[in-house]
């Protein structure tokens, strides 16, 4: 059973990485504006999703630092640069309705801030 769990929670973690990888690259290469603003609201939405099953402790084993550090990759990538790092802030304004991204983003600011040195 225990094994079966870990490969679980090995496989949800993957999903993750390359659903986030693969949603980062759309918002990157989106050329018109009305693409890059429905790649943003999905990206950001991801997020969201990723943040909420992170926060409820629905993965675990080596699954849950895995999925931390890649959402800590991701926004640290979105803040890099100027007008993503404006449109989160927007995005997570207090009547935003992404309450477990901006909880994520308070709890571990520390670390995204650090993530820059990191690499």
């Amino acid at each position: 059973m225990r094994r079966q769990s870990r490969a679980l929670d090995t496989a949800a973690y993957l999903d993750i990485r390359h659903r986030l990888a693969e949603s980062l690259r759309r918002v990157r290469e989106a050329s018109a504006p009305e693409t890059a603003d429905l790649e943003w609201i999905e990206l950001v939405n991801l997020l969201e999703g990723i943040s909420g099953l992170y926060m409820d402790k629905r993965l675990g084993g080596v699954a849950a630092p895995a999925v931390k550090s890649e959402l800590i990759g991701a926004i640290h990538a979105i803040e890099s640069a100027a007008v993503a790092k404006d449109r989160m802030a927007k995005a997570l304004s207090p009547a935003s309705p992404f309450a477990a991204l901006k909880w994520f983003r308070g709890k571990y600011q520390a670390e995204i801030a650090r993530y820059a040195s990191a690499f």
